[in-house]
């Protein structure tokens, strides 16, 4: 369990580097963020705020991690795994980043 939560904590780390850093999707970002700030709604404000934020992406790049490597686990153990990779993912960006 340990080597899972590890693999899916790393995974979720690269994600996160990988929407919110880099270059590949520098202009799709922007095109993005112009977009969310322009809408002036709270939703908008939410998912720009989303997008800033490499924890807040971490989380969710943790339970994709999870979804599509491990589906055939149970609720509780995906639960575990999900939150357990997001805390990790946190801890890795913060040490490296």
């Amino acid at each position: 369990m340990l080597t899972l939560v590890v693999s899916h904590a790393l995974v979720a780390y690269r994600l996160t580097r990988f929407i919110l850093l880099d270059s590949l999707l520098e202009q799709t970002r922007a095109k993005l963020k112009m977009w969310l700030a322009s809408r002036g709604t709270l939703v908008g404000t939410k998912l720009f705020d989303l997008f800033d934020c490499p924890y807040c992406v971490s989380v969710w790049a943790a339970g994709v991690a999870t979804i599509f490597y491990h589906p055939g686990l149970g609720w509780r153990e995906s639960l575990v795994v999900w939150l357990a990779a997001a805390g990790g993912a946190m801890v890795a960006w913060r040490a490296v980043e």
